[in-house]
């Protein structure tokens, strides 16, 4: 597991996997304790890129705010951040 955040907005907290192999990258979209759905997010293949937070980006939308979150990763090698 690589963190939990309120991806979808919707008050519960959402787990996001990283297979730390592989570079795939998956966010379950819970309702409490209840998984909902599945999506797969791109796969960083360089695996030094690992998650180290996230961050709220808001973006206004025609039919209102929206708040989705945006993940922060770190390269172990060296001095980056994307």
């Amino acid at each position: 597991m690589a963190g939990t955040a309120d991806f979808d907005d919707d008050n519960h907290l959402d787990i996001i996997w990283r297979n730390t192999a592989t570079g795939a990258t998956v966010v379950w979209y819970m309702d409490g304790a209840n998984f909902r759905y599945a999506a797969q997010l791109p796969t960083v293949t360089d695996t030094n890129w690992e998650i180290v937070g996230r961050r709220e980006v808001r973006l206004t939308l025609v039919l209102g705010v929206r708040k989705p979150e945006e993940l922060v990763q770190t390269h172990r090698d060296a001095d980056k951040t994307h």
